[in-house]
């Protein structure tokens, strides 16, 4: 989010978080976090819940976009071994509107939908974006997603 962020060296560097943030877990934050330490960090005091989500707010959701393109789509198509449907990839594009914390730098960032009664007399709003993902259906791969502003109030 910033020009220092995970620029020192710290416990919870960009590697780290961004793994624990793709790691599925049913765990509590801190359970993962104290596995993740002891199997990688063998001897080092385990960072907190807290810590791990400071860092998090530090990284912009077009890290995942850009890690999706370079470490999996990227080398996927590379060499063109994949399968296709009349010589075509075959892609589906599916969309979703997120409803995200209520916070003023998420609305700045994404903006916000009114919501009104049943007759169309504005009651509130609320934090949204709209998600889209490309997929590649036979291959069943995200090709590409986009996370962008919502409509604005």
């Amino acid at each position: 989010m910033s020009d220092t962020a995970f620029t020192r060296e710290r416990k919870l560097g960009f590697k780290s978080v961004a793994i624990l943030i793709l790691q599925k877990g049913l765990k509590s934050l801190q359970n993962r976090l104290n596995e993740f330490f002891d199997k990688l960090h063998d001897g080092m005091q385990p960072a907190t819940s807290s810590a791990l989500t400071q860092a998090r707010s530090k990284l912009r959701h077009t890290a995942f976009i850009a890690l999706n393109k370079e470490g999996i789509v990227d080398p996927f198509y590379a060499d063109g071994d994949f399968k296709k449907w009349r010589d075509y990839r075959l892609l589906a594009m599916d969309g979703s509107k997120i409803v995200l914390p209520s916070s003023q730098e998420v609305r700045e960032e994404f903006g916000a939908i009114a919501t009104t009664d049943k007759d169309g007399v504005r009651n509130g709003e609320y934090n949204a974006a709209m998600a889209s993902v490309l997929y590649d259906v036979l291959n069943k791969i995200a090709v590409d997603s986009t996370l962008a502003s919502a409509l604005r109030v």
